[in-house]
Formats: C-alpha cells, sequence, structure tokens
C-alpha cells in the first residue's frame, strides 16, 4: 500500500502524484483531506470476477476509529495474463479522509473483513518549516 495525493491505474500500472506520504499537515484540526491509496492485491482464480467488500479506514493512536470509507470492488480478469506470474490487480483510491485531531494514525485497508494492509501515517499542523 503507497499513500500518496492522487493515483489512477492505466493498463495495469499505477501513476502515482506524491507518493510515499508520511506526513499530513493541517493548518487545525478537525480536518478534512483527499489521500490516495495505491494497494496491489494478488488475487486467486475464484478472486476474479466477483464482489468483494473493501474499506479504508483511520485508527488513532487510542485505537479509535477515526475515518472510515467502505465501497465495493469487482476485479477483471486480464485480458493476457503472463503464465509463472501471480495474477495481480490493482486498486487506485481517493478518498475524504477526517482527521479529528492531531497525532499518529493507522491506515488500514480490509478486504472481505480481513485487515490486509497498514501504514503508518502522522497529522500535524507543523510544517515542515518549522
Amino acid at each position: 500500500m503507497i499513500i500518496c495525493d492522487f493515483v489512477r491505474v492505466d493498463q495495469g500500472v499505477f501513476q502515482i502524484i506524491g507518493g510515499g506520504v508520511q506526513n499530513l499537515f493541517a493548518p487545525g484540526f478537525p480536518a478534512a483531506h483527499n489521500l490516495g491509496v495505491a494497494v496491489r492485491l494478488v488475487m486467486e482464480d475464484s478472486d476474479w470476477g466477483r464482489s468483494h467488500r473493501c474499506s479504508l479506514g483511520l485508527i488513532d493512536e487510542n485505537g479509535a476509529k477515526a475515518s472510515d470509507v467502505t465501497f465495493e470492488f469487482t476485479p477483471a480478469r486480464p485480458p493476457n495474463p503472463l503464465p509463472g506470474l501471480p495474477q495481480t490487480a490493482g486498486l487506485p483510491l481517493n478518498v475524504p479522509l477526517s482527521f479529528p485531531h492531531e497525532g499518529l494514525y493507522t491506515v488500514v485497508f480490509t478486504l472481505d473483513g480481513e485487515t490486509l494492509q497498514t501504514s503508518p501515517l502522522l497529522a500535524t499542523s507543523r510544517s515542515p518549516e518549522q
């Protein structure tokens, strides 16, 4: 999972702007921010063409859920898969999330109720120059 400013997929390849975000700067809190998240999923044969329930959430340092976006995802099998390589699906997420206060958050991606990936994200009012 890569946290970024914006992401899209073109012909199976992520196109990422501002990738590798670990710090989010806001002039005050609570704050709302649009985050891009690039998720690469290894798919089994039974995963293609069926709907999966996904969520992207924020958990604060006290374990409280700060924000959560849920959606359905139905991956389409690539037309000409390469033999011997794992079959993957790129999931580009551009979502608005709410940060109720300054602090360390964990970005959590779940698929069908199972947490697959997490990443830390610090939300602060301190600019990089301070």
